[in-house]
């Protein structure tokens, strides 16, 4: 079973590694806004959240979330390099 982790009381409910980043998704019962998204770094232990996105709706945060997954997925050295791989060669003419 995996470890319970807090971030100024925040409960991470989801996260996707990408590389050395992790993305994740907190909720808090008692904040303004009850949903974060973070990320986190492989430097750090995947311990630290950096760059908080503050939510009051769950959809929204979970949209967000997403996003940012997919903006990781984006600059993932591994990922470019297999797309190019897989891209098919132009005809020559």
């Amino acid at each position: 079973m995996a470890k319970k982790r807090v971030c100024e009381g925040y409960t991470i409910i989801d996260s996707v590694r990408v590389g050395n980043t992790e993305v994740v998704l907190g909720h808090s019962l008692t904040a303004p806004q009850p949903y974060v998204t973070w990320v986190s770094y492989e430097h750090s232990g995947f311990d630290n959240f950096y760059m908080g996105h503050y939510f009051s709706d769950h959809q929204k945060a979970r949209i967000d979330f997403y996003q940012r997954i997919a903006h990781q997925w984006e600059y993932y050295e591994p990922a470019k390099r297999k797309c190019k791989e897989k891209d098919p060669q132009p005809p020559v003419r």
